[in-house]
Protein backbone atom coordinates (compact mmCIF):
# COMPACT_ATOMS: atom_id res chain seq x y z
CA UNK A 1 0.00 0.00 0.00
CA UNK A 2 1.21 3.59 -0.99
CA UNK A 3 1.32 6.41 1.08
CA UNK A 4 -1.47 7.98 -1.22
CA UNK A 5 -3.65 4.80 -1.20
CA UNK A 6 -3.01 5.42 2.63
CA UNK A 7 -4.27 8.49 2.52
CA UNK A 8 -7.12 8.11 0.75
CA UNK A 9 -8.65 5.44 2.52
CA UNK A 10 -8.14 7.62 6.08
CA UNK A 11 -9.94 10.78 4.70
CA UNK A 12 -12.26 8.72 3.28
CA UNK A 13 -13.13 6.63 6.76
CA UNK A 14 -12.69 10.05 8.77
CA UNK A 15 -15.30 11.62 6.42
CA UNK A 16 -17.79 8.38 7.02
CA UNK A 17 -17.76 8.97 10.69
CA UNK A 18 -17.80 12.34 10.14
CA UNK A 19 -20.75 12.63 8.15
CA UNK A 20 -22.64 9.82 10.08
CA UNK A 21 -22.13 12.26 13.60
CA UNK A 22 -23.26 14.98 11.85
CA UNK A 23 -26.18 13.31 10.30
CA UNK A 24 -27.36 11.37 13.90
CA UNK A 25 -25.85 13.44 16.67
CA UNK A 26 -27.82 16.91 17.28
CA UNK A 27 -24.96 17.86 20.01
CA UNK A 28 -22.04 17.06 17.49
CA UNK A 29 -23.66 18.62 14.30
CA UNK A 30 -24.76 22.03 16.78
CA UNK A 31 -20.84 21.76 17.77
CA UNK A 32 -19.92 21.51 13.97
CA UNK A 33 -21.73 24.64 12.78
CA UNK A 34 -20.51 26.72 15.89
CA UNK A 35 -16.56 26.04 14.99
CA UNK A 36 -18.05 27.09 10.93
CA UNK A 37 -19.46 30.09 12.42
CA UNK A 38 -16.21 31.15 14.21
CA UNK A 39 -13.90 30.80 11.21
CA UNK A 40 -16.59 32.95 8.90
CA UNK A 41 -18.82 29.92 7.79
CA UNK A 42 -22.42 29.81 7.93
CA UNK A 43 -24.11 26.94 7.22
CA UNK A 44 -27.51 27.15 5.34
CA UNK A 45 -29.77 26.94 8.98
CA UNK A 46 -27.68 29.56 10.42
CA UNK A 47 -28.39 31.90 7.09
CA UNK A 48 -32.19 30.71 7.15
CA UNK A 49 -32.52 31.36 11.18
CA UNK A 50 -31.24 35.08 11.42
CA UNK A 51 -33.05 35.62 8.26
CA UNK A 52 -36.22 34.40 9.68
CA UNK A 53 -35.53 36.33 13.09
CA UNK A 54 -34.77 39.92 11.28
CA UNK A 55 -38.12 38.85 8.98
CA UNK A 56 -40.03 38.46 12.21
CA UNK A 57 -38.69 41.56 13.95
CA UNK A 58 -40.12 43.34 10.96
CA UNK A 59 -42.92 41.80 11.14
CA UNK A 60 -43.63 42.66 14.56
CA UNK A 61 -42.64 46.39 13.79
CA UNK A 62 -45.17 46.73 10.99
CA UNK A 63 -47.77 44.82 13.12
CA UNK A 64 -47.24 47.26 15.53
CA UNK A 65 -47.17 50.21 13.67
CA UNK A 66 -50.67 49.03 11.58
CA UNK A 67 -52.47 48.64 15.82
CA UNK A 68 -51.42 52.62 16.58
CA UNK A 69 -52.77 53.82 13.15
CA UNK A 70 -55.93 52.29 13.96
CA UNK A 71 -55.98 53.74 17.65
CA UNK A 72 -54.93 56.81 16.04
CA UNK A 73 -57.87 57.09 13.53
CA UNK A 74 -60.33 55.63 16.11
CA UNK A 75 -59.39 58.60 18.10
CA UNK A 76 -59.56 61.15 15.57
CA UNK A 77 -63.27 59.78 14.45
CA UNK A 78 -64.33 59.87 18.11
CA UNK A 79 -63.72 63.49 18.48
CA UNK A 80 -64.82 64.54 15.25
CA UNK A 81 -68.27 62.41 15.48
CA UNK A 82 -68.18 64.10 19.25
CA UNK A 83 -67.60 67.79 17.37
CA UNK A 84 -70.44 66.89 14.69
CA UNK A 85 -72.89 65.95 17.68
CA UNK A 86 -72.24 68.89 19.38
CA UNK A 87 -72.64 71.00 16.42
CA UNK A 88 -75.90 69.15 15.06
CA UNK A 89 -77.50 70.05 18.96
CA UNK A 90 -76.05 73.45 19.00
CA UNK A 91 -77.91 74.70 16.12
CA UNK A 92 -80.81 72.84 16.40
CA UNK A 93 -81.56 73.97 19.96
CA UNK A 94 -80.98 77.82 19.01
CA UNK A 95 -83.32 77.67 15.80
CA UNK A 96 -85.33 79.75 17.85
CA UNK A 97 -83.60 82.52 19.18
CA UNK A 98 -82.30 82.75 15.66
CA UNK A 99 -85.60 84.32 14.69
CA UNK A 100 -86.16 86.85 17.12
CA UNK A 101 -85.46 89.65 15.27
CA UNK A 102 -81.70 91.63 16.27
CA UNK A 103 -81.35 89.01 18.88
CA UNK A 104 -80.83 86.49 16.47
CA UNK A 105 -78.29 87.97 14.45
CA UNK A 106 -75.89 87.56 17.81
CA UNK A 107 -77.31 84.31 18.05
CA UNK A 108 -75.69 83.56 14.51
CA UNK A 109 -72.64 85.45 15.71
CA UNK A 110 -72.14 83.05 18.63
CA UNK A 111 -72.94 79.61 16.60
CA UNK A 112 -70.70 80.80 13.59
CA UNK A 113 -67.91 81.32 15.73
CA UNK A 114 -67.97 77.91 17.69
CA UNK A 115 -68.52 76.19 14.25
CA UNK A 116 -65.02 77.90 12.64
CA UNK A 117 -63.40 76.75 16.15
CA UNK A 118 -64.83 73.41 15.48
CA UNK A 119 -63.55 73.52 11.75
CA UNK A 120 -59.93 74.37 13.15
CA UNK A 121 -60.68 71.51 15.89
CA UNK A 122 -61.20 69.26 13.16
CA UNK A 123 -58.43 70.31 10.75
CA UNK A 124 -56.13 70.02 13.98
CA UNK A 125 -57.23 66.54 14.51
CA UNK A 126 -56.38 65.68 10.74
CA UNK A 127 -53.22 66.81 11.25
CA UNK A 128 -52.48 64.85 14.28
CA UNK A 129 -53.73 61.77 12.28
CA UNK A 130 -51.26 62.25 10.19
CA UNK A 131 -48.59 62.74 12.41
CA UNK A 132 -49.51 59.83 14.07
CA UNK A 133 -49.65 57.93 10.36
CA UNK A 134 -46.07 59.36 9.75
CA UNK A 135 -47.49 61.13 6.60
CA UNK A 136 -45.73 64.41 5.69
CA UNK A 137 -47.44 67.36 6.02
CA UNK A 138 -47.30 71.08 5.93
CA UNK A 139 -48.93 72.46 9.13
CA UNK A 140 -48.39 75.93 7.94
CA UNK A 141 -51.24 75.41 5.59
CA UNK A 142 -53.77 74.66 7.97
CA UNK A 143 -52.77 77.13 10.66
CA UNK A 144 -53.28 79.53 7.67
CA UNK A 145 -57.01 77.98 6.99
CA UNK A 146 -58.12 78.45 10.33
CA UNK A 147 -56.46 82.55 10.22
CA UNK A 148 -57.98 83.01 7.80
CA UNK A 149 -61.49 81.37 8.73
CA UNK A 150 -61.06 83.76 11.96
CA UNK A 151 -60.08 86.78 9.79
CA UNK A 152 -62.99 86.39 8.10
CA UNK A 153 -65.27 86.07 10.79
CA UNK A 154 -64.28 88.87 12.45
CA UNK A 155 -64.66 91.19 9.58
CA UNK A 156 -67.99 89.68 9.21
CA UNK A 157 -68.94 90.00 13.43
CA UNK A 158 -67.65 94.26 12.84
CA UNK A 159 -69.78 94.36 9.80
CA UNK A 160 -73.10 92.64 11.75
CA UNK A 161 -72.58 94.90 15.05
CA UNK A 162 -72.30 97.95 12.88
CA UNK A 163 -75.60 97.38 10.98
CA UNK A 164 -77.46 95.78 14.18
CA UNK A 165 -76.71 98.50 16.44
CA UNK A 166 -79.02 101.19 14.34
CA UNK A 167 -81.44 98.15 14.03
CA UNK A 168 -81.84 97.34 17.87
CA UNK A 169 -82.24 101.46 18.74
CA UNK A 170 -85.36 101.44 16.27
CA UNK A 171 -87.04 98.57 18.14
CA UNK A 172 -89.37 100.75 20.09
CA UNK A 173 -92.79 99.06 20.11
CA UNK A 174 -91.57 96.42 22.12
CA UNK A 175 -93.07 95.69 25.93
CA UNK A 176 -90.44 96.55 28.45
CA UNK A 177 -89.93 93.28 29.70
CA UNK A 178 -89.13 91.89 26.04
CA UNK A 179 -87.00 94.49 25.48
CA UNK A 180 -84.99 94.60 29.00
CA UNK A 181 -84.52 90.09 28.27
CA UNK A 182 -83.29 91.28 24.17
CA UNK A 183 -81.21 93.94 25.65
CA UNK A 184 -79.40 91.48 28.39
CA UNK A 185 -78.74 89.13 25.25
CA UNK A 186 -77.86 91.96 22.83
CA UNK A 187 -74.97 92.76 25.51
CA UNK A 188 -74.08 89.35 26.00
CA UNK A 189 -73.32 89.12 22.26
CA UNK A 190 -71.32 92.46 22.12
CA UNK A 191 -74.07 94.01 19.90
CA UNK A 192 -74.85 96.69 22.02
CA UNK A 193 -72.88 99.02 23.96
CA UNK A 194 -75.68 100.81 25.98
Amino acid sequence: MTLTAGILILTTTLSLILSTALLSSAAFSSFAAGALARIGFATVYQSSTLKADRLAKQNAALVKQRQDAKVAAKRTRKNILERARKNVVRNIAMMPAESVPVLGVGVIVGLTALEVNDMCAIVEDIDALMGDLEVEIERSESEKLCLSWRSSLDETTTQVKDESVGAWESVNEVGKDTREVLMKACRYYGICSN
